[in-house]
């Protein structure tokens, strides 16, 4: 038979992740991307915009908690208050002693179990530091060296050393935008810098060639499996809801 504080212990974890479940949900979309993470160059795959490990998790955690509802009301003669997340979680874990008294041990020890797993899960979700963006090449004559970042506002180049700060970072993307090439998955950050936002589906509009059967002229073409920033800037700034700011009049 599970003890009281096990028994105690799952109703808590299950109510602990209810109450951080918008917590999770805002992990569902990435701000950044791994620097150690494979590239490959003029990949046609565009950056993915959700973290699939938050979503299998959401997904697992609410279908779990959907399959306890649905024992209660067929064993219990239980009717449950809420039927979405992360109210059907709280009403569950107010019914956990139909699970932890079960006569089948594996039952209890299967409901305890399974409620301090998620929480280890969201727990390690949600003290992992914020990724990585990437801020753009790094300037300094004759450095090749790529910058990534959190939240700092500035920091040194990892190649060559040389500091670097957000607002030069942005000046110089601006004043060599015409000459600057960059990968398929670095432009929509490179973007975002200058205060441009632009979708993925938007982005692989403009890069498309079409389908063999159906072939176009891309809006911006590759050079040597690299994408002109200045194309895409320009593009960018075009779009209605920037036709307005400094950028757009500055490139109108």
């Amino acid at each position: 038979m599970i003890d009281t504080k096990s028994a105690l212990e799952s109703r808590a974890n299950l109510e602990w992740i209810a109450g951080k479940w918008w917590d999770l949900r805002a992990r569902l979309r990435k701000s950044g991307g791994d620097p150690n993470a494979p590239r490959v160059k003029g990949s046609k795959e565009p950056p993915l915009e959700i973290d699939l490990h938050v979503s299998d998790l959401l997904h697992e955690i609410t279908t779990e908690a959907v399959l306890w509802g649905r024992i209660l009301i067929e064993e219990a003669d239980w009717r449950q208050e809420h039927g979405e997340m992360p109210g059907l979680l709280v009403d569950v874990a107010s019914q956990y002693g139909h699970f932890v008294c079960d006569e089948d041990e594996k039952v209890a020890y299967d409901f305890t179990d399974t409620a301090a797993e998620f929480r280890r899960k969201v727990e390690g979700v949600l003290n992992r530091p914020e990724p990585v963006r990437y801020i753009g090449p790094c300037f300094a004559a004759g450095c090749q060296g790529e910058i990534y970042a959190r939240d700092e506002e500035g920091g040194r180049c990892r190649e060559c050393d040389e500091p670097w700060t957000l607002t030069d970072q942005r000046f110089q993307l601006w004043r060599e935008m015409d000459t600057v090439l960059f990968e398929y998955g670095e432009v929509l950050p490179a973007l975002k810098m200058l205060g441009l936002e632009v979708s993925g589906r938007t982005w692989e509009r403009w890069t498309s060639s079409g389908t063999q059967d159906r072939p176009k002229e891309p809006k911006i073409a590759k050079e040597d499996d690299l994408y002109p920033f200045g194309q895409a800037v320009r593009l960018a700034a075009a779009q209605p809801k920037y036709r307005d700011t400094a950028i757009g009049r500055a490139l109108a």
